[in-house]
């Protein structure tokens, strides 16, 4: 939640935890490591396709940052598996499985694309 956000409780800034005042992402970690910078990346990402933080409410900024942590892990997972490396399917699969739960949860919609060609659009009267 950022610092700009309306007091939670009526309580001040100083008052609340680093994590809450977004001074931290995650209390204890460096926050420049290339993990966390993807976390952060990810999970930004996440809120902006939910409106941006103006407009979600804190659950969906928990879950937000749950799906970007799981997202996180199935990207090294990925990693691992393209080079080569030992993957536990069943692990990846858990993961997938959680985070497109958490995803469809907070919003996460199918949206379909018009993948027809314009001129077949055309000859079928399609075009507007």
């Amino acid at each position: 939640m950022p610092a700009d956000s309306p007091q939670i409780a009526g309580r001040s800034n100083v008052a609340r935890s680093r994590v809450t005042n977004d001074s931290r992402l995650l209390a204890g970690v460096d926050g420049r490591s290339t993990i966390a910078r993807r976390y952060r990346d990810v999970m930004e990402a996440i809120i902006s396709d939910l409106g941006g933080e103006e407009v979600i409410g804190e659950g969906q900024r928990q879950l937000a940052r749950r799906a970007a942590a799981l997202s996180v892990q199935c990207e090294q997972i990925e990693a691992n598996m393209a080079t080569g490396g030992p993957v536990d399917a069943n692990d990846y699969v858990r993961l997938v499985n959680a985070l497109n739960r958490i995803l469809k949860t907070i919003g996460l919609k199918r949206q379909m694309k018009d993948v027809t060609p314009t001129g077949i659009r055309g000859k079928m009267g399609l075009e507007t």
